[in-house]
């Protein structure tokens, strides 16, 4: 016996409209109504299973096993990839760090890999990079999308860091120089003179 669910569209369909005709006649209503229904059917399908060849691996660090990104094993087109990522997390554009952009390919990349084992940690092994079709080596898609942002979000916060010396530093030569123009208006000069020789090196 088999447990199918109820399709509650193609039920209101056929209770407004009708059956599906025989054949399909341009210009009848039910079969134009029948033809969205199988549009939206087609379009769910592929939502849920877009790919069904390119089975979608997490990729996790090794000590933490925080999220890194994503592999599958086997070169894969980088945008057909990308897609099955994203139906695979159900991640969106706009609110998850797990999206994989489909349209940049700079995301994802065609590698070789192969499984040696954790040096000191028995029973536990690794992926490493390894010379194309080399023994034990095999095709990879990857993307590392989580860790690349992380990484560039660590980037920006030490550039911002580094800005916010550079500035307190400029502040407070200035309010040091607009001091020694009342004090000693040579040493301020002197001082200027200084920073500007030691700011070319």
């Amino acid at each position: 016996m088999t447990d199918t669910k109820p399709d509650f569209i193609a039920e209101a369909i056929t209770a407004h409209w009708g059956e599906r005709c025989p054949d399909h006649e341009a210009g009848c209503f039910v079969c134009n109504a029948w033809t969205q229904y199988d549009a939206l059917r087609f379009s769910a399908d592929l939502r849920a299973n877009p790919h069904p060849e390119i089975e979608i691996i997490d990729l996790r660090e090794i000590d933490s096993e925080g999220l890194m990104g994503f592999y599958a094993r086997g070169h894969f087109d980088r945008w057909k990839f990308a897609r099955a990522c994203n139906v695979y997390t159900g991640a969106d554009f706009f609110h998850d760090e797990r999206h994989v952009p489909e349209g940049l390919p700079d995301y994802v990349r065609h590698e070789w890999w192969r499984c040696v084992p954790v040096s000191g940690e028995p029973g536990m092994s690794q992926y490493v990079s390894a010379e194309p079709k080399s023994r034990g080596a095999f095709p990879v898609t990857v993307t590392t999308v989580l860790e690349d942002r992380q990484r560039k979000r660590v980037q920006r916060e030490i550039n911002e860091h580094q800005k916010g010396e550079r500035t307190g530093f400029a502040n407070g030569l200035n309010w040091a120089l607009r001091q020694l123009d009342n004090i000693n208006p040579d040493a301020g000069e002197k001082l200027l003179a200084y920073y500007r020789a030691q700011d070319k090196k």
